[in-house]
């Protein structure tokens, strides 16, 4: 048989028995058959031969494949198969059963693990009942001409189904919560209307020859479509008017895609149907080779890269070789079980299946397993983690989960409604989220475990139209008649605007001021210039395969990326030319990365891919090790001090031991909420939530209890601390900050505002006591100009990055630059010049002032901080141990500091150079207990002790030494609820402190104060009289009159001190 291309296949037969069949590719499958004319072998083009066993009545015995699977059959006395035996391995046999009635109906079946389908029928011969193997039954009802009139599932909820009495089409179906779609025929008998549950209809229109020719949605939109004489769809015009074409070859194979914005994809085949070569609309072309029986055996990107592929006797995938050379090779079962997977590393993960087929453990590189358990129907009823952890799913007999119980025992419940939709989650706290949903099964109202409920419309097409959510503000949706979303509008706002090409991608956005936005793309989709909304546009370059590969900003600053041939970055360099290069393991993890200073950073991985090691520039080694389920367990540093956790069955951190064996616990509630944590010294932090998971208390050591409220959105509205202090936040109808009230001086509340834009940029802010600070912004949301409160103006400009170039005030004008990598180069004022140099890793290594001298700085590889060199030439050097600590510090005379510390990083002891030394240390919780300055000569000169309450307050300082009126002193602290400090008693002589609801300081036992509403000092009450404090508009200090005299001050336009006299 020749085709249009002239292609041509090749039957052969002996007798009327084909024995061989060539394909257009010239590919042989040849055939075998016994004395009764039935085929026992099919060898393929590659020599595979499936094999047939008959018995003497020419019934199927067996089946042997070319790997040595085998099925077997058995029959009953009139031909029907009562069992099938499907080889698995050498050792098991998996065993289906069937049984039949008198009238050769199936009457049941049993799986390999006897599991039971039942089913019975009616006087007809159709299917009235079937019973699963757990019970679960599905019934049908049937009409006199056999069509189904009801289905009831396995949960009693039912289905039911009418028809036209003439024509016996189906017209209506009505769902188990009595939401009805009807359909409607022309006299040709062909569907031309579709209405659902809620009156939206679907048209359809047909041509001359009954092809759907165009159809009219709900909302009017037509979607056209025209074919070619064989019947093949060549276009198909949406509702925007955006054509999609197609072409095809003399074969029927389609040669190209066209969609609406032009962009045209080409398809080339061999002979026999196998797709060789996809052009994109780039002209790029991803090609594909086939072996003898048309499975892919190589593929070949736009870049050239090769992946290939091997296959068993039967085509299951033995190995993929990428285009490094990196193989993964699998290995199966004689069922065709997946058995293993062994990693281009070598890594091996293995499975175990039970004798349905379905994988029950699986064994992971490490030797760590995971267990799965299943129900008769296939379900997985409980899982066990590689630590043991059970989490078990319980079902309803529709197959609904019911129940999910973590390792833990902490379960979560659902119910549904009669369309198995979720109606209701139950959480191991108790708190329910609730789910409601209109007559086409769209989410109408969500309710969460606060009793805050989010509202759902929708237009006639099913898209969300409005979204009203739990404090009343309604979000609309607007869309083209596509689909696409063009319009977003908030509380009768319109915020947002988008526009699209014909492909359907985002061509322009525009916010809610009308500023735009705009994006061109390539043929396949790629962005190609992406300019901002203030006509500012950065372009960007790829590969043959998409990745990235130039990005040039607004500046002309290039970007630049290298990858290798799975796609990998290899090198980064960015608008300096400084470049960052990477290697990896066959497995894709980053072995290396070496920065543009030949600084590298290394990194080995245990067999499951988890770093192992990494190894930083300066060559300090860090190792990790997990435990079975990946979690962190052990972390060394370079001095081999380790830090240890441990988790609870769900994998919540439960303790953390640090490197000098000092830990915290932690401790969590049924939601995996941490609700406690306690340190070594039994110190606890105490954590209480609402039903939604937002944190309402804060319990420190000391049981003094901040309290958290939240609004329906669960946005933050309230904090208030253990003493009446409160802070409250307003939001917008855009989700903005709008107002602040905290507690002012004289416990009154303070109120702050704020006002926005639509595009949600800040226009004002006004203060509790009214003064006024006002904002202009570029269409890019940068701010242009800033008036304070005394009605200074302060004016900002920007290059196209965005990054600030010049600031003028009533002071005058500074300017700024930057390298082509964001570096500031220099600022300029009007008292000069300040010039910065970096080197290729963007570290300062000079400053130049305004009177041309430098300041120089060195780093090491891993950007410590090694000297400082002034412009008199003196330098202060800096050395630093394996972890980054500094572990001295020498000044331009020699002079300097060495630190000791302890396997935490803490400074145990410092060493001057006169020779004496403090020594420090610290309480399990990392607190200063003890500070002792010891002398050259080894005796102590000074030497304080703390010690704290629960909450981590010092509460006694008990100080020694010679240099205290040659006597030892202690020191007590007391504290409020709110942890203020309000009595000292120094060697029995108590100082009291009191403090106002904003915390302000009311009285120190010497003087007392008073504050505006602002917070701000406006008076100090002492035994030499009243001090009183007035400010500007701007919060600047501009006078000061105390029993003395008068101080006032003046500022600059920056609102820094200039005088004061």
């Amino acid at each position: 048989i020749t085709d249009a291309l002239g292609n041509t296949e090749t039957y052969t037969y002996s007798g009327h028995s084909l024995t061989e069949f060539r394909d257009k590719n010239g590919h042989t499958t040849s055939y075998t058959y016994n004395a009764l004319g039935l085929p026992i072998t099919v060898t393929d083009a590659l020599g595979n031969q499936t094999t047939y066993a008959y018995d003497d009545k020419g019934r199927q015995l067996s089946v042997t494949d070319a790997e040595g699977g085998v099925t077997s059959f058995e029959y009953d006395a009139v031909g029907r198969i009562v069992a099938e035996h499907t080889k698995v391995s050498d050792t098991a046999t998996a065993t289906t059963k069937h049984t039949y009635s008198k009238a050769g109906k199936l009457l049941k079946t049993v799986d390999a693990l006897g599991g039971e389908t039942s089913y019975e029928y009616n006087a007809n011969g159709f299917t009235t009942s079937t019973k699963d193997a757990l019970g679960g039954t599905v019934t049908t009802e049937y009409g006199t001409n056999g069509e189904p009139l009801k289905r009831t599932d396995a949960n009693g909820n039912e289905t039911t189904y009418e028809y036209d009495k003439d024509t016996a089409q189906l017209v209506s179906v009505t769902d188990a919560e009595g939401n009805e779609t009807r359909y409607t025929y022309n006299d040709r008998g062909l569907l031309i209307q579709t209405t659902d549950a809620e009156g939206n209809a679907t048209t359809y229109e047909y041509d001359a020859l009954d092809r759907v020719a165009k159809t009219i949605d709900a909302l009017d939109g037509e979607t056209i479509y025209a074919y070619d004489s064989m019947g093949r769809t060549v276009s198909e015009t949406d509702a925007e008017g955006n054509k999609k074409t197609y072409t095809y070859d003399a074969l029927g194979r389609t040669k190209t895609e066209t969609d609406g914005a032009g962009n045209k994809t080409t398809y080339t085949y061999d002979p026999v149907g196998n797709l060789l070569v996809t052009t994109d609309a780039n002209g790029n072309e991803t090609k594909t080779e086939y072996n003898a029986i048309n499975a892919a055996v190589k593929q070949i990107d736009g870049e050239g890269n090769e992946t290939t592929y091997t296959y068993d006797k039967v085509g299951r995938l033995l190995t993929e070789t990428d285009a490094l050379g990196g193989v993964t090779a699998y290995t199966y079962d004689l069922a065709g079980n997946q058995l293993s997977v062994t990693d281009p590393e070598g890594n091996v993960t293995k499975y175990i299946y039970d004798l349905l087929g379905r994988a029950v453990e699986q064994i992971n590189a490490d030797g760590s397993k995971t267990r799965t358990v299943y129900d008769a129907l296939g379900r997985t009823t409980e899982s066990y983690d590689e630590l043991g952890g059970k989490t078990a799913t319980t079902y309803d007999a529709n197959g609904n989960q019911l129940t999910v119980t973590d390792p833990k025992g902490n379960k979560t419940s659902y119910q549904y409604n009669r369309k198995d939709q979720i109606t209701v989650i139950t959480y191991a706290d108790g708190g329910e989220t609730h789910y409601t949903y209109n007559a086409l099964g769209n989410v109408s109202e969500v309710t969460d475990q606060n009793g805050n409920a989010t509202k759902y419309t929708y237009d006639a097409l099913g898209r969300t139209h409005t979204e009203t959510n739990a404090v009343g503000v309604v979000t609309e949706y607007g869309y083209d008649k596509v689909g696409n979303t063009v319009s977003v509008t908030k509380d009768g706002t319109v915020i947002a605007k988008s526009e699209y090409d014909g492909a359907y991608r985002v061509i322009k956005t525009i916010d809610g001021l009308g500023n735009a936005g705009t994006k061109q793309y390539d043929g396949v989709g790629n962005v190609l210039v992406s300019t901002d909304r203030e006509g500012n546009a950065t372009q960007y370059t790829y590969d043959k395969n998409y990745n990235l590969l130039k990005t040039t900003d607004a500046e002309g600053g290039v970007s630049s990326s290298a990858y290798d041939a799975l796609g990998r970055v290899v090198s980064a360099t960015d608008e300096n030319g400084n470049a960052t290069t990477y290697t990896y393991d066959k497995n894709g993890n980053v072995l290396t990365e070496t920065d543009a200073l030949s600084g590298v950073v290394t990194n080995t991985y245990d067999a499951r891919g988890r770093v192992a090691a990494t190894t930083d520039k300066l060559g300090a080694t860090t190792t990790y090790t997990y435990d079975a389920a990946g979690n962190l367990r052990k972390e060394t540093d370079a001095n081999n001090a380790y830090a240890v956790y441990q988790y609870d069955a769900n994998n919540n951190l439960i303790q953390y031991t640090n490197r000098n064996n000092e830990w915290v616990k932690y401790a969590y509630d049924c939601m995996n909420r941490q609700v406690k944590e306690t340190n070594q010294l039994n110190h606890a932090t105490e954590y209480e939530y609402d039903l939604a998971g937002n944190q309402t208390a804060v319990i420190d050591g000391n049981k003094n209890k901040a309290i958290y409220t939240y609004d329906g959105l669960n946005r933050l509205v309230s904090k208030t601390n253990a003493e009446g202090g409160m802070f409250e936040y307003r939001y917008d109808s855009f989700g903005n900050t709008a107002g602040t009230t905290m507690y002012g001086g004289g416990d009154e509340k303070a109120a702050t505002t704020y006002a926005y834009d639509a595009a949600g940029n800040l226009l004002t802010e006004t203060s509790p006591l009214g003064s006024v600070t006002t904002y202009t912004h570029d269409k890019e949301g940068n701010v242009l100009t800033q008036v304070d409160e005394n009605g200074k103006q302060t004016a900002y400009t920007y290059d196209k990055l965005y990054r600030m170039v010049s600031r003028k005030d009533a002071d005058g004008t500074a300017t700024f630059a930057y390298d082509k990598a964001g570096n500031m180069t220099s600022a300029k004022d009007g008292n000069g010049t300040v010039a910065f140099a970096f080197d290729a890793l963007s570290r300062t290594t000079a400053v130049t002032n305004e009177d041309g001298t430098t300041t120089a700085y060195t780093y090491d590889a891993a950007s410590n901080r090694l000297s400082i060199t002034y412009p008199d030439g003196k330098a202060v050097t800096t050395a630093y141990d394996s972890l980054g600590n500094v572990k001295s510090q020498t000044d331009h005379d020699g002079t300097g500091i060495t630190y000791t510390r302890d396997a935490e990083g803490r400074t145990i002891k410092e060493g001057h150079s006169d020779g004496s030394t403090t020594e420090y240390d610290y309480n399990a919780a990392g607190l200063l207990t003890l500070q002792k300055e010891v002398t050259k000569s080894n005796s102590t000169r000074r030497q304080t002790a703390y010690t704290y309450d629960d909450a981590g307050n010092i509460v006694s300082e008990n100080r020694s030494g010679v240099d205290i009126d040659k006597k030892d002193e202690l020191v007590r602290y007391y504290y409020d609820k709110a942890n203020q400090l309000i009595r000292t008693n120094i060697e029995g002589k108590n100082t009291k402190y009191s403090y106002d609801l904003a915390g302000n300081l009311l009285s120190d036992g010497t003087n007392t104060y008073t504050y505006d509403l602002q917070n701000r000092l406006v008076s100090k009450t002492g035994k030499d009289g009243t001090t009183t404090y007035t400010y500007d508009a701007a919060g600047n200090l501009i006078k000061k009159a105390a029993p003395d005299g008068t101080t006032e001050y003046t500022y600059t336009a920056q609102n820094k001190l200039k005088t004061g006299k």
